[in-house]
């Protein structure tokens, strides 16, 4: 058994999100399958803890809630609120200052380094981490996409651009699908369409509109089919059906985009392998209105 158990809580000793983490990974080996599983999600989603019930983790990883917890206890931990406060103990005070956004660790970039290389290296950091971030979320995301009458994209702010660009695509992969300006007055119009078919996906990154999430709270008034797509250190919204936590830090800008974009590229190819017959369908739509309009460069 662990001295940590032994003696109480690992809370006490830990300084940072980093040994949080730390002390997942060294007790990984040691644990039986189910366990193993829920210690190497929680070593790789260590500040999503910080805005998670228990019982989103047990979905997420696949497990029971029970499972979640005796992982966390065997780690050295009391129970998940004992970690929960360890997490948020440590979390960055400021989220959305430039030198503390997200979960990704700063890396050590040499002197003599071009900007491009600095730049390269951080993104490949970036894609390491966007397989842990997405895979285990990614059935039930297509799922609740295509069982949807209508799909809505909100965000504000800085991330609208963002937010537009996953619409565009969306639409053209599945059709029906609107974009929300949440600081708008034509949100609100949108909201009053909502059905409780329709799904309702809310981009929230640094630094975290007040109006994104408020128009999410008041979408789950009309449908329970709500997405939050956000940093992994973003404040989560409990009632939301699936939360999907990206790796987005950046130490050249406030927040990078690439975790998204690889989102969406990842999105496109499953959704045209298990429902080619829509995709192309749409695909081919929109080409053929594109050619009766005269609006491509022919070759």
């Amino acid at each position: 058994m662990s001295k940590h158990l032994r003696s109480g809580s690992l809370r006490a000793s830990v300084k940072s999100v980093a040994a949080v983490r730390k002390a997942f990974q060294d007790h990984i080996d040691e644990m039986p399958p189910s366990l193993s599983r829920v210690a190497d999600w929680l070593a790789h989603n260590t500040t999503q803890v910080a805005w998670s019930r228990v019982e989103d983790i047990a979905k997420q990883v696949g497990v029971s809630p029970a499972t979640v917890v005796r992982a966390i206890k065997q780690s050295g931990w009391q129970g998940y609120a004992d970690l929960q406060r360890a997490v948020r103990g440590h979390l960055p005070k400021e989220p959305h200052l430039l030198e503390l956004v997200g979960e990704q660790p700063e890396q050590p970039t040499s002197i003599c380094s071009s900007p491009v290389r600095g730049v390269i290296d951080e993104i490949k950091r970036t894609l390491d981490l966007v397989e842990p971030a997405i895979a285990p979320v990614l059935d039930r995301l297509v799922s609740q996409l295509t069982s949807a009458a209508s799909i809505h994209v909100v965000a504000s702010l800085m991330t609208v651009p963002l937010a537009e660009h996953l619409a565009l695509q969306l639409r053209l992969l599945l059709g029906h699908v609107h974009h929300i300006d949440a600081s708008s007055s034509g949100a609100w119009l949108n909201y009053r369409d909502l059905e409780s078919n329709d799904c309702v996906v809310g981009m929230s990154f640094p630094r975290y509109a007040k109006a994104t999430r408020f128009f999410l709270k008041r979408s789950l008034e009309r449908t329970s089919n709500v997405i939050l797509i956000t940093d992994q250190s973003g404040p989560g919204l409990p009632d939301a059906q699936l939360t999907i936590r990206l790796p987005s830090r950046s130490t050249y800008y406030y927040s990078s985009n690439v975790a998204l974009i690889a989102l969406i590229h990842i999105l496109a190819r499953t959704l045209i392998e298990r429902d080619p017959g829509r995709v192309l369908g749409n695909i081919n739509a929109y080409d053929e209105i594109w050619s009766q309009l005269d609006v491509l460069r022919k070759s």
